[in-house]
């Protein structure tokens, strides 16, 4: 059996829905989860290449585009990046990701256990993932912010 690597939809609380990308673990059997926080510039090949990465080490793992309710999808240009994110909308932010959290802990192949890595940007994210929306574990690679 092999990893599978699939686009999904995420679903805000407010009801807007946004793509993600998840990479679930061989087998049919339940693992635990984690979700990525990428830097500014998106859900990019980088972040899909961990996604997968985490999958074959036997988690089901996911990252959200972060930034649907400003300039949706990865970009490689870096003032476009750093526009996008001085527009981000933090409280809304952690809406997303706490949204973000429950889906991931509610998918059938999610044994409830959930860890949030971030990237730069997705950092802080990661942090206060822990420290107030009850993530099991959590990393936060350079974060900023």
């Amino acid at each position: 059996m092999t990893v599978s690597s699939f686009d999904m939809t995420f679903t805000a609380r407010d009801g807007a829905t946004y793509d993600g990308r998840m990479s679930t673990p061989a087998g049919d059997g339940t693992a635990p989860a984690i979700l990525i926080i990428p830097a500014i510039f998106g859900t990019d090949a980088e972040m899909e290449g961990l996604i997968e990465y985490f999958a074959h080490d036997g988690f089901l793992t996911a990252a959200p585009d972060y930034f649907h309710r400003s300039v949706p999808g990865p970009t490689a240009d870096f003032q476009a990046a750093l526009d996008r994110m001085k527009s981000f909308d933090m409280a809304q932010g952690l809406m997303d990701m706490d949204d973000c959290m429950a889906q991931l802990r509610s998918h059938p192949r999610c044994n409830g256990k959930l860890a949030v890595l971030g990237f730069c940007f997705g950092g802080s994210f990661a942090f206060l993932a822990g420290t107030r929306y009850g993530a099991d574990a959590v990393g936060a690679y350079h974060g900023t912010r």
